[in-house]
């Protein structure tokens, strides 16, 4: 069994496709949960006996950044004034 931590935006609903495990399986799984509508981040999620494989998705901040050109300065163009 693995164990998820709740990040905004996902639903039981979204970890059971992403984990491939059937949803009312997971909603027994996780009996700690008064209403499976009602999941915040940082809440523990227990995933049963997935079989398939979770690609893990590693955010770049700085990858998804446009490149922007740098100006070039010559040697002596501070000092002409």
């Amino acid at each position: 069994m693995k164990i998820h931590i709740v990040q905004k935006g996902d639903t039981l609903w979204e970890l059971a496709k992403k984990y491939g495990v059937d949803f009312e399986e997971l909603k027994q799984a996780n009996t700690q949960l008064s209403s499976p509508d009602m999941i915040m981040p940082g809440m523990k999620i227990k995933i049963p006996g997935t079989s398939k494989s979770v690609k893990k998705e590693v955010v770049h901040p700085y990858k998804q950044m446009p490149q922007q050109p740098k100006p070039v300065i010559a040697a002596d163009d501070h000092k002409k004034k």
